[in-house]
C-alpha cells in the first residue's frame, strides 16, 4: 500500500483558525444584531397589542361600570314599580270587592221617575241597602194606587207598600202626605 504524502506546505491549523474566527465572529455579530432586532420589533409590536388590549380592558371597565350603574338604578326602579303594581293590584282588589257590595239605583230611580204622574211630588226618596223609603205629597188617591201598582210588577221591586200618614182638604184640592216603602231584588 501505498501513502499519499502532500508535499504542497499548508498553513498550521491554528492560523486558519485566526482567519476563519473574524469571518465567524462578523456572521455571528449580524446573525445576533438581526435576531436581536427581529426580537425588539416583536417585542414592540407585542408591546403595541397589549397597549390596546389594556385600552379596550379598561374602556370596556368603564362600560361595565356604567352598566352596572344602570343596573343599579333600574333595579331601583323596577322595586318602585313593583310596589306600585302591588299597590295598584290592592286598589283594584278593593274596588272590585266594593263594586261587587255597591247598589246600583240608577236603574229603579228611573223606573221610580217614569211611574210618577204630575200630580204626585216626591220630597225624599232614600235607599239603604235593598230597601227604600218614598215620601211626598199626592192630589189624587188613585194616583198613588197607580203608582204602588206599577213599582209592585216590576222585577227590581218586591213588597212596595203604601202608607198615608195625612189627608187635608185645603182650598178645595185634597193633599194626601204618602210613604212608600219598598225592599229591591
Amino acid at each position: 500500500m501505498q501513502k499519499r504524502v502532500n508535499l504542497v506546505p499548508q498553513k498550521p491549523f491554528a492560523d486558519k483558525i485566526k482567519g476563519i474566527i473574524p469571518v465567524i465572529l462578523l456572521f455571528l455579530g449580524l446573525f445576533i444584531t438581526f435576531f436581536v432586532g427581529y426580537r425588539v420589533q416583536s417585542l414592540k409590536a407585542d408591546l403595541i397589542q397589549v397597549t390596546e388590549e389594556i385600552t379596550k380592558a379598561e374602556h370596556l371597565t368603564e362600560d361595565l361600570r356604567t352598566l352596572k350603574e344602570t343596573i343599579n338604578r333600574n333595579e331601583t326602579v323596577l322595586g318602585k314599580l313593583k310596589k306600585e303594581k302591588k299597590q295598584r293590584w290592592t286598589l283594584v282588589s278593593t274596588l272590585s270587592k266594593l263594586k261587587g257590595s255597591k247598589h246600583h239605583f240608577s236603574q229603579p230611580l228611573a223606573i221610580i221617575a217614569d211611574s210618577l204622574p204630575a200630580t204626585i211630588r216626591c220630597q225624599s226618596l232614600t235607599f239603604n241597602g235593598k230597601s227604600g223609603v218614598m215620601t211626598g205629597t199626592a192630589l189624587d188617591y188613585d194616583d198613588l194606587i197607580h203608582v204602588v201598582y206599577h213599582l209592585q210588577n216590576q222585577s227590581l221591586f218586591r213588597q212596595v207598600a203604601l202608607t198615608v200618614t195625612d189627608r187635608n182638604n185645603n182650598q178645595e184640592l185634597e193633599r194626601i202626605t204618602f210613604t212608600i216603602t219598598m225592599l229591591l231584588t
